[in-house]
């Protein structure tokens, strides 16, 4: 197995496989977290939108995560 690729397990993990790439992960936490947006720091947790959240935080933390996208695309062409 490629050593940028881990198999996340779960109840059909042998039908399915998820894949994620280490460096890009690294690339979408840092760039969130230098603008505020705290997800937890490892591919294998997750992140809740609760019913706290405003509107206005939601469309920013897009926001931040499409440039966050962007920037990592950036470094596959």
């Amino acid at each position: 197995m490629d050593e940028n690729k881990i198999v996340l397990c779960g109840a059909n993990a042998y039908e399915k496989k998820y894949y994620f790439n280490e460096e890009q992960f690294k690339m979408f936490f840092h760039h969130n977290l230098s603008h505020g947006i705290y997800y937890a720091p490892s591919p294998y947790e997750s992140n809740f939108v609760s019913i706290c959240h405003k509107s206005s935080e939601i469309e920013r933390t897009l926001a931040v995560a499409d440039e966050a996208f962007k920037k990592i695309s950036d470094t596959l062409l």
